[in-house]
């Protein structure tokens, strides 16, 4: 969902990486089954594919911080405001109304007519997200475009960097854990400054892997780590919820605090894939099929914001057998929702193309 910046050297990795992880994004969409947690083989399934994929936001954030946190370089504060957030309000603007209409139409099938339209209820359920609840990505990236001019200051420092990194770690991941094993005890409350945490780390670890990180990690290091990564959360998860189901009567709220984006494992898959990644950039700008990681790259924020209604259209018309094989559907949304943004962004450029004649 990122715009990949190009300055002396093309990342190319940061293509692919943003495919990925925009695919990832609707994989954890298309396994929501997970939280009607009934222990079955297909939960467990549901799982795995959200312990896998759980990558998604936090990869979206490290490409933007590896572009956005050394903006100074390219332009001025003023000229950096006026590209990300006339792009970023854009498209969250204009989705939120195709998305707010779709919602007022009598369609029930689709999910669509639950609305009574009022200018209103659009302004309020587009400041508090009740649109389209996969639409606060866009309150968070607004607020990290609003922090970058104060925190590029420190981008190219790299020991004032790792400083912010483990605060952002320990504030965000370890207290968090720490205080899970303590009964209830809400442990070191008091100590997480809403100025260096939650998904400041990922913004900032993006860029620190990208700008500073010269040392080459071998590539078996940074599988095992992965593998590792998702295998606790996935065990850790399913052991959680069947101590909760055992220990309770009638219907138990799934916990994922494990598959937590803003967990340890996951920072460690997402910041290894990244490394990867980065390692392998030159590998992927010579790949044949790289103009069209290129070009469905430039169609994530749009997938982005789209394939949740893509998948109320599609839904009903699946099979109960594809309906169920996760990856399947989720490949079908990405594709479709991808079709979808490249056909609306070719009528736009020939609008805008007979508008200038």
């Amino acid at each position: 969902m990122s715009e990949i910046v190009q300055a002396q050297k093309r990342f190319y990795y940061m293509d692919a990486l943003n495919v990925l992880a925009c695919f990832a994004v609707v994989a954890l969409h298309s396994s929501t089954a997970v939280y009607f947690n009934e222990g079955s083989l297909y939960w467990r399934y549901c799982v795995a594919i959200q312990s896998a994929f759980i990558f998604a936001v936090p990869i979206f954030l490290m490409i933007s911080g590896a572009n956005l946190l050394g903006y100074r370089k390219r332009y001025s504060t003023k000229e950096f405001f006026k590209k990300r957030m006339s792009r970023i309000l854009g498209v969250f603007l204009g989705c939120s109304v195709l998305v707010y209409v779709l919602q007022c139409l009598p369609v029930e099938a689709f999910n669509w007519g639950w609305r009574q339209p009022s200018l209103e209820d659009f302004v309020r359920s587009f400041l508090d997200n009740s649109i389209d609840n996969i639409y606060w990505y866009f309150y968070v990236i607004i607020g990290l475009y609003l922090v970058t001019p104060i925190f590029s200051k420190i981008a190219d420092d790299k020991r004032l960097m790792e400083y912010a990194l483990v605060v952002c770690a320990v504030t965000s991941m370890v207290f968090p854990l720490v205080t899970r094993f303590l009964d209830g005890y809400e442990a070191f409350a008091g100590f997480t400054y809403p100025y260096l945490s939650s998904w400041l780390f990922y913004y900032f670890a993006g860029y620190y892997l990208n700008a500073h990180l010269d040392k080459r990690i071998p590539l078996p290091a940074l599988l095992v780590a992965m593998v590792c990564s998702i295998a606790i959360m996935f065990v850790m998860t399913v052991h959680t919820n069947d101590i909760a189901r055992m220990a309770a009567v009638g219907v138990v709220k799934y916990d994922g605090f494990y598959t937590n984006a803003l967990g340890l494992p996951a920072a460690a898959l997402s910041m290894s894939l990244f490394v990867i990644g980065k390692q392998l950039n030159e590998a992927i700008g010579s790949l044949s099929c790289y103009s069209a990681i290129k070009g469905l790259s430039a169609l994530s924020l749009g997938i982005y914001a789209m394939h949740m209604q893509v998948r109320n259209v599609i839904g009903g018309f699946l099979d109960a057998n594809v309906e169920h094989c996760v990856l399947l559907k989720a490949i079908v949304i990405y594709v479709a929702s991808a079709a979808l943004v490249f056909v609306y962004r070719l009528l736009k450029a020939k609008a805008k193309k007979t508008a200038a004649r």
